[in-house]
């Protein structure tokens, strides 16, 4: 086992245990702000229609360029591009 090995199983469920506790948050908070189950049901679309625009396109969009980065800037370049590349794409997510 290597060092610290327990620790970090230890984090990890905390983690799990926080991020659960935040998803039953929103959930109770999105049950507890819409009127209608039909509100709910759009919310629920469009939650999956932005999750498969994302998968389907932007992973995509994003793969190929890191490819592309690799493959056509010179090494010393290299590094900017990719930092440019994550900045820009932390900021399609926002």
């Amino acid at each position: 086992m290597r060092p610290g090995g327990e620790h970090r199983g230890r984090l990890i469920w905390i983690a799990y245990g926080a991020g659960t506790a935040l998803m039953a948050w929103g959930l109770w908070l999105l049950v507890q702000t819409t009127a209608t189950a039909g509100e709910r049901f759009g919310f629920a679309v469009w939650v999956a229609l932005a999750d498969l625009l994302v998968d389907g396109l932007v992973v995509p969009v994003i793969a190929v360029s890191g490819w592309m980065v690799t493959r056509v800037t010179p090494g010393w370049m290299r590094a900017p591009a990719q930092v440019g590349l994550v900045l820009g794409g932390t900021v399609l997510l926002v």
